[in-house]
Parts: C-alpha cells; sequence; structure tokens
C-alpha cells in the first residue's frame, strides 16, 4: 500500500471479545507503513493534512479484526465435487483416508498445490479470514510444496503458517521427504519472513499426519528436528477418529496423547486437531502440557467421527480453538456450528455462548503462537491494519454486549465486502485486485479434472 487508506463511519469492534466494544460511527485510519494510525469516533479520525488518502464510506457497515482459521487443509480445495473412486464407499473414517485423501495427496503436482492453495486462501478472505493455520499433504510432490503454498499466500495478501504432514503411510524414502520439507520452509521464513504491516506474514510450525500413521522412529526423529531447529512445536491429528486410540494401543499400549506425550511432541506450541476421542485422562494431559487443541465441528460431523466435548475440556483447563479441517474457508459458519452442536448434545439452550467465546478467544491464541506480539485477532493503533468490512448494517441493535450474537445467528461468514491484510486491501468492494480470477478459474478446472483422473 503506498497511500494511507481511512475506513470511515462504520461500527468498528477493537477486539470482538475484550472491553473494546462496538464503536459506533467510527473511523479506522491505515497508514503507508500499514499499520493502524488512527481509531475512534469518525468526527475525531480522519486522514492526515494535505495527505492523498483513499477513502472508503463504511455506510455504518461492521468492521472486525481479522479472523484466524487455526486449522485448515489448503491442499483439500480442488477435491470439492470430486467423485469417489469405484467400488464399495468407505463404511468408516478410515476407509474415508484410504479411497478419498490418501490417493489424492499421491497425485497432487506442484501446480496442484498452488492452485488449491490460492482459491482455498481466497475463499478464507472472502469470509473475513485474514490468518491461516494450514496443514499441508502432498506426498506425490513433498519437495518445494510448502513454498507452493506460501506462494498462493502471498499473491492472495494472507498471513499464513504452514507446514508438511509427515507420515510413515507411503514409505520411508517419502517420510523423510516430509522431514525435510518442514526443516528447509522453516529455515526459508526464518531468512525472509516477508513482513507487512509490521508483522510476519509468514510463519512455520512442524506437520505429523496422525499418531496412527507414524511409527517411533519417525515421531522421534520430528521431535529431534523441531528441538535442533528452535520451533514451537508440532500440528498434528489427534483422537480424530477411535481408529487412533486403537492404533496407539496396540504399538504403544498407552492411548494417543499418552503415546505423544513419551515422545515429547506435546506442550503450548503443539497444535492438535480434532481430540474427539481424547479419555479423561487423555484430557487432563492435554491440559497439563498447555497443548492447543483445535475442533472442527462440520468436519467430524461430515467424516462421523463424532462430536468434541467442548465442555468437558474447558472444565478441564484445556485451551480450545476453532478451524474448518478444510471443509470451508468460513470460520464465522464453522464457530455457529460449534455453538448449535454443543447446545443440541448438552439438550440446554442456556449453554454455548461461553464455548463460542472460548474458541474464538482461542484462535487468537493460535495465532499469537505463530505470530508473537503482532496482536492479532484485535484492533489497536500501531498493530497491523488486518482487518474485515462486513456487508452488515442490522436492523436490531448491535453493541459489544451482543455481539458475539450477531456472530451466530447473522451469517457474517458470507458477508465480507472488504479485506485488508496489513495495509494491503485483499479484496476490494467483493472484488479481488490484481488477478484474472477467470483465466485462473479455468485452470483450476482443467487442473482438477485431470488431478481427479490421476488418483488411483
Amino acid at each position: 500500500m503506498s497511500i494511507p487508506l481511512l475506513l470511515r463511519g462504520g461500527r468498528v469492534a477493537v477486539d470482538p471479545l475484550g472491553d473494546g466494544g462496538v464503536i459506533e460511527d467510527a473511523s479506522v485510519l491505515v497508514g503507508e507503513d500499514g499499520k493502524v494510525e488512527a481509531l475512534g469516533p469518525a468526527a475525531e479520525v480522519t486522514a492526515p493534512p494535505g495527505a492523498r488518502a483513499r477513502v472508503v464510506d463504511l455506510g455504518g457497515r461492521l468492521v472486525l479484526p481479522g479472523l484466524v482459521n487455526a486449522h485448515t487443509h489448503l491442499y483439500s480445495t480442488l477435491a470439492r465435487g470430486m467423485p469417489p473412486l469405484p467400488g464399495t464407499p468407505p463404511r468408516d473414517f478410515v476407509g474415508v483416508l484410504e479411497r478419498l485423501w490418501w490417493p489424492l495427496d499421491r497425485a497432487l503436482t506442484l501446480d496442484d498445490v498452488y492452485l488449491s492453495a490460492f482459491f482455498g486462501l481466497l475463499e478464507c478472505v472472502r469470509a473475513g479470514v485474514t490468518t491461516v493455520i494450514d496443514h499441508h499433504a502432498s506426498q506425490g510432490a513433498v519437495a518445494g510444496s510448502l513454498e507452493a503454498v506460501a506462494r498462493a499466500a502471498q499473491d492472495v495478501g494472507v498471513r499464513l503458517c504452514t507446514c508438511f504432514e509427515v507420515t510413515d503411510r507411503d514409505g520411508p524414502e517419502v517420510a523423510r521427504a516430509g522431514l525435510d520439507e518442514n526443516v528447509r520452509f522453516a529455515r526459508a521464513v526464518r531468512a525472509d519472513a516477508r513482513p507487512r504491516g509490521g508483522e510476519a506474514t509468514l510463519a512455520a510450525t512442524f506437520g505429523l499426519h496422525a499418531s496412527f500413521t507414524c511409527g517411533d522412529e519417525t515421531l522421534r526423529a520430528a521431535r529431534d528436528l523441531v528441538e535442533r531447529e528452535g520451533l514451537a512445536g508440532v500440528h498434528v491429528h489427534v483422537a480424530e477418529d477411535r481408529a487412533d486410540e486403537e492404533d496407539a494401543l496396540r504399538r504403544a499400549g498407552v492411548r494417543t496423547v499418552e503415546r505423544l506425550h513419551g515422545l515429547g511432541l506435546l506442550g503450548p506450541g503443539t497444535v492438535a486437531g480434532h481430540c474427539v476421542w481424547a479419555d479423561d485422562a487423555e484430557v487432563d494431559r492435554l491440559a497439563e502440557t498447555r497443548t492447543l487443541v483445535v475442533t472442527n465441528p462440520s468436519s467430524n460431523m461430515n467424516n462421523g467421527v463424532g462430536r468434541l466435548d467442548l465442555a468437558r475440556l474447558r472444565a478441564r483447563g484445556v485451551r480450545v480453538a476453532l478451524g474448518s479441517d478444510g471443509m470451508t474457508g468460513d470460520v464465522l459458519h464453522e464457530l455457529a456450528q460449534a455453538y448449535l452442536v454443543r447446545r443440541d448434545a448438552a439438550g440446554d439452550p442456556r449453554v454455548g455462548g461461553d464455548d463460542a467465546a472460548a474458541l474464538l478467544r482461542g484462535a487468537n491464541e493460535v495465532a499469537d503462537l505463530f505470530f508473537p506480539g503482532a496482536g492479532l485477532g484485535r484492533l489497536a493503533v500501531g498493530g497491523p491494519a488486518d482487518l474485515v468490512v462486513l456487508d452488515y448494517d442490522p436492523w436490531t441493535p448491535l453493541d459489544g454486549g451482543n455481539l458475539l450474537w450477531h456472530l451466530l445467528y447473522g451469517g457474517l461468514g458470507a458477508k465480507a465486502r472488504t479485506v485488508v491484510v496489513g495495509g494491503r486491501v485483499v479484496l476490494d468492494e467483493g472484488q479481488v485486485p490484481d488477478h484474472d480470477l477467470p483465466a485462473m478459474t479455468a485452470r483450476a478446472r482443467a487442473a482438477a479434472r485431470a488431478l481427479w483422473g490421476r488418483r488411483s
């Protein structure tokens, strides 16, 4: 961004879950450096005298800090609408992996990886997401795959943390390549995090698929590399299905969380996806180690693996966050799903609000883990200008006290109108600047058709 940006006359939620509330008839001034230069009542926030600034009239629309998707799979975007492989449809979660996702992983090319990430991230932006925590797999194209995902993030304009899902399911050579890809990318990010708005736009962690597809040797190698490279922890699926627990008991005589803990893979820098089947002792271990647990309600329901008992985890002190697992880019939709599932499971219409708020806070904690000190998920003078303007000017009162209920019931994820990341306008009045989307869409459709045909 080369000139200041003044967003004028909207409802601005400085911190949707904090004490900032909602400022009525407010403006946000974004400086040339991509940071928030001023924030407050519109009468008090104006462009610098004599400055050439772009002015956007918000017309009362709602402005939120950019949202965080704490666990997704950008490589899955090209699978939307994909026909199943011939034969008997899978009857369980492992069958879905073996017949749907793992053949796709092996068939992806680096060009597919880029296109899938580009459109997956674009979907996130259109839902107001500005920070994405990705968990990548392309076992047929390992080397260079994380840079392809990162290139897509730079082109779309979002902040991204990614890693490669290391697994033994395709043999030792592919497992070694996955370990190497995590290390190579982490070093590349350390050398160039591509800052914008005063904060990094790229971050790295260390990926593992799941306990049930990794032997002890691979898990130990990952742990040693995490320590050697100074990474915070790992990003791994945990107890998504009962098969993960059964495998850990066969391999190690303990359940999944205990197996990972025994190998030194849990802690405050580890992101554990799902944890649906974790028992009480495992939940206590997750709390003790301060491991971040990310729930993905739509994916869990889609795969028929069960529901995460959010109330049980929160009561025992587990840090929880929200992701989409590649099902969608719309985390506010996922928030509503988690909220409704919680109420349905409890059979109690009094519950759910605190859980939804905890998931949003937890997603910000995940962003803090990978982008420390950036303050993502909040708007503050001097902080990065990561924000979303929603096409939402409700016909009922909206303030800090009821904002969460507007987020849950307003269908807001699909209403992003303008999105700014570090001062860069990445969605402009509903349009994506700087890209020939029809040409890229045609390219992606052709790539998807070819990809579907290569699966086996």
